[in-house]
C-alpha cells in the first residue's frame, strides 16, 4: 500500500511539475551570432503535440525555472498554469540576459514574436496553436507580436499594458515621471533619462513615437485584457481595449477585465492596507478559461463571458457588461470645493463677501513626499497601492484637505475625474497636485490615485506659458480613469500640495529651462474661492446611480421624474426583485419609506409629496437583491 502511495505521489509530481529544457530559437537574423534567442520549454510529455503558451520576458526567463517548481499557493495563481494540456516557452528578449549577444539596437522585437511562434509551431511537441501571456512589458511585446501577424498565433493576454507609446508615460500634467522612470532605467530598459528629459514638451518627437505605435486596426486575433485600477496607467489600457474593439478585425472577441489590483500584485488578496478577497485569483482563472476554448477549443462558455469585467472598489463588487458605451459613465456631475475644506453639492453662493484665499507654501527642497497609490519604485519594500496617508502627507503644513459630508454619501464615479482650481502663485511657474483619497469610518485618509499638472503647461502640453504674478488662472488636474464608490460613513477626499514627490519631479519654481540645474526659489501658492469661479471636482458617473447588469434578463432601473420637482415626485422601477426604499432629508431623517414589489417586468410608479417640505436636496435611497445600495439626490425648488 505504501508503494502504491508512493508511486502516486511520484507521478502528480512529475504531473505538476514539467521537465525543463534548454532551447534556442532561430529569427530570420542572417549573422549567427545575433541569430538565436535563448529559451526554456517545459512540457510533461515531447513526444505528444499540445497548444504552447509563449511567455517573453527582459526580466530574465530562468526566474521562472523557479515559479514553475513553487506550489500554485505560494505563487498566488499569478500565472495560468496547466502543464498537463500545455507546453510553455519562456524567451529571453533580445539583448537581455541569456539573449544579450544577439543585441541589435532598435529591433523590432515582434518580428521575434513572429519568428518564435512559428518556429515553435514546427515542433514535434507542438499542435500549431500558440497563445500568449504576460504583464507589463511582457503584455507589450504581445501586441508587437500579434501586428506582425504571425499564422499560428491564435489569442494573446496583456496584462497591465498597452501598445502605444506615449508623452504621458513619462509625463504626468506636464511633469516628469521621475520614479517611474528611475524604475525602468533599473531595468535595463535604456541607459539615463537624457533623451526624455529633452523633449518635456509634446513635440514632434513624441507625435511621431506615438503615431509609429498606434495600429489597433492590426491585431487580428482575440485579447483578453486586464488591467489594475491602483496601476500606473488604467486609462492606457481602457483606451487600448476601446480602440482595439472599434478599430479591429478580432472587435466582437476583445474582453477587458479591470481589477483592485496593482502593477505587480494582480489577482492577490492583498493589495496595500486593504485586501479584496472579491477579487483574488479572478485574473488566473479568467486567462486560463480564455486560453482553454481557444487553445483547447473546450467549449466552456467563454464565448457568453461579458466583454468588460470592472470591479467597484468601495462596493467590492463587479460591474459586468456586454455594451461599451456602459464602460464608462455617460455624465459628469460636479462637487464644490468650499473655503471651509467641505465638498459640497452646491457652488460658492453669491451671497459670500470677499474670500480670502488659502496659501500653499512651496518649497522645492522640503516637497510633500509620494505615499502609496499607483507609484513604481525601485525598492519594492516601499508601500504602494491604498495606503493611509493622514500622517506622513496630511499631517504636514503644504497641504490643503477637503472632504465631503458624510450625508452627500454615496458617491458613484465611474471614468475620469479632474480637480479645477482657481490659482495665482508669485513665482513664473509651479505645480498644482491633487491626491484623490477616501476618508474612513476610522479616520484614515486611504489614498486612490493622485494627479499633478505644471502650470507653464496649463493652456498645452505643445506651449509653455509662464505665469504673471499674483494674476488667477484657472487649471485643471485630471485623474485616471477608476471604479468607486464611496459608502455611507466615508467621505470623498481632496488633497492639494504643490509636490508630490518623488513620484513626480520638483518644480524648481524659477520659470527657466526644465530639469536643467538652477535655483529652487520658494513658491506662495493661493487657491482662490469665488461665486463665478468656484473650485470644483468634476466627475464621471452614470445617468442611473449604481445599475448592476449582472443578469443579463431585465434592464434594472430606478427613475426620478420630475427632478429638480416643485412638490409631486414619481418614482418608477422595473424590478424583478423586490426594493425597499425610503425617502430622507440631509440629516438623515427618514420622511417616508415604501417597498417597490416584484414587477415581472412591468412598471411600478409611486409617488411622493415634497410639497409639504421645505425646499432643498433630499434623498432616495433604495436597497435590494443584485442592485447596488444606492442613493440618488432629489432637488426640490
Amino acid at each position: 500500500m505504501k508503494c502504491l502511495v508512493r508511486l502516486f505521489i511520484f507521478l502528480s509530481a512529475i504531473t505538476l511539475y514539467p521537465n525543463q529544457y534548454d532551447i534556442r530559437i532561430p529569427t530570420r537574423q542572417t549573422d549567427p551570432a545575433k541569430k538565436f534567442l535563448a529559451a526554456d520549454l517545459y512540457s510533461t510529455n515531447t513526444t505528444v503535440p499540445k497548444p504552447t503558451i509563449l511567455i517573453q520576458t527582459p526580466y530574465n526567463r530562468k526566474v521562472q525555472r523557479v515559479i514553475f517548481r513553487l506550489p500554485q499557493s505560494l505563487t498566488e495563481q499569478q500565472m495560468p498554469f496547466d502543464t498537463v494540456n500545455y507546453n510553455y516557452v519562456v524567451l529571453d528578449w533580445r539583448g537581455f540576459f541569456d539573449s544579450k549577444s544577439a543585441d541589435i539596437p532598435g529591433y523590432d522585437r515582434g518580428l521575434d514574436g513572429y519568428d518564435a511562434v512559428e518556429w515553435i509551431a514546427s515542433q514535434k511537441w507542438s499542435n500549431g496553436r500558440i497563445g500568449t501571456y504576460g504583464a507589463s512589458a511582457l503584455g507589450l511585446i504581445q501586441y508587437q507580436t500579434a501586428r506582425r501577424k504571425p499564422p499560428h498565433l491564435v489569442c494573446i493576454n496583456p496584462i497591465v499594458k498597452d501598445y502605444k507609446t506615449k508623452y504621458t508615460d513619462y509625463y504626468y500634467g506636464g511633469v516628469y515621471r521621475k520614479e517611474h522612470v528611475e524604475h525602468i532605467i533599473s531595468l535595463g530598459f535604456f541607459s539615463s533619462p537624457d533623451l526624455i528629459l529633452a523633449h518635456p514638451d509634446y513635440d514632434i518627437t513624441w507625435k511621431t513615437v506615438e503615431t509609429q505605435s498606434d495600429y489597433p486596426n492590426e491585431i487580428e486575433v482575440p485579447a483578453l485584457i486586464i488591467g489594475g485600477w491602483y496601476d500606473h496607467f488604467p486609462s492606457d489600457v481602457i483606451r487600448s481595449f476601446i480602440d482595439l474593439k472599434t478599430k479591429n478585425p478580432a472587435a466582437g472577441e476583445h474582453k477587458i477585465i479591470i481589477g483592485p489590483w496593482t502593477h505587480g500584485d494582480f489577482g492577490k488578496l492583498q493589495q496595500g492596507i486593504l485586501t479584496y478577497p472579491e477579487a483574488q485569483n479572478i485574473p488566473l482563472e479568467a486567462s486560463q478559461k480564455f486560453f482553454d476554448y481557444y487553445l483547447l477549443k473546450k467549449n466552456n462558455g467563454w464565448d457568453s463571458e461579458y466583454q468588460t469585467k470592472f470591479f467597484v472598489l468601495g462596493f467590492n463588487k463587479w460591474l459586468n457588461s456586454n455594451s461599451l458605451s456602459s464602460m464608462l459613465g455617460n455624465k459628469f456631475d460636479t462637487l464644490y470645493l468650499h473655503p471651509d475644506k467641505t465638498i459640497r453639492l452646491e457652488p460658492i453662493p453669491v451671497t459670500f463677501a470677499a474670500i480670502p484665499p488659502d496659501t500653499i507654501f512651496y518649497d522645492p527642497k522640503n516637497p510633500s513626499p509620494t505615499v502609496g497609490g499607483e507609484r513604481f519604485p525601485i525598492d519594492r519594500n516601499i508601500p504602494i497601492g491604498p495606503q493611509n496617508i493622514s500622517e506622513d502627507v496630511e499631517g504636514r503644513s503644504d497641504v490643503l484637505v477637503y472632504r465631503t459630508e458624510p450625508a452627500l454619501s454615496p458617491i458613484y464615479l465611474l471614468g475620469k475625474l479632474k480637480v479645477r482650481l482657481y490659482i495665482s502663485s508669485d513665482s513664473e511657474d509651479t505645480d498644482f497636485g491633487v491626491r484623490l483619497c477616501d476618508y474612513d469610518s476610522e479616520g484614515r485618509s486611504i489614498i486612490i490615485r493622485q494627479g499633478i499638472k505644471r502650470m507653464r503647461f496649463r493652456e498645452s502640453y505643445e506651449k509653455e506659458v509662464l505665469m504673471q504674478p499674483s494674476v488667477v488662472y484657472p487649471v485643471e488636474v485630471e485623474i485616471d480613469d477608476l471604479a468607486y464608490f464611496f459608502q455611507e460613513g466615508h467621505r470623498l477626499e481632496i488633497v492639494v500640495s504643490s509636490s508630490n514627490y518623488p513620484m513626480f519631479d520638483i518644480n524648481l519654481n524659477n520659470g527657466k529651462e526644465l530639469y536643467k540645474p538652477g535655483d529652487t526659489l520658494k513658491a506662495i501658492n493661493l487657491i482662490h474661492y469665488s461665486s463665478d469661479a468656484s473650485p470644483a471636482v468634476i466627475y464621471q458617473t452614470w445617468t442611473e446611480l449604481g445599475v448592476d447588469d449582472a443578469n443579463k434578463s431585465n434592464d434594472e432601473t430606478v427613475k426620478l421624474y420630475p427632478n429638480p420637482t416643485t412638490g409631486m415626485i414619481n418614482i418608477e422601477t422595473n424590478f424583478q426583485t423586490q426594493l425597499k426604499m425610503s425617502i430622507t432629508n440631509t440629516l438623515g431623517v427618514e420622511l417616508a419609506s415604501f417597498e417597490s414589489k416584484k414587477a415581472n417586468l412591468e412598471k411600478n410608479i409611486m409617488t411622493f409629496d415634497l410639497s409639504k417640505y421645505p425646499q432643498g436636496i433630499y434623498f432616495l435611497k433604495t436597497t435590494g437583491n443584485n442592485f447596488f445600495d444606492l442613493k440618488k439626490i432629489i432637488y426640490f425648488k
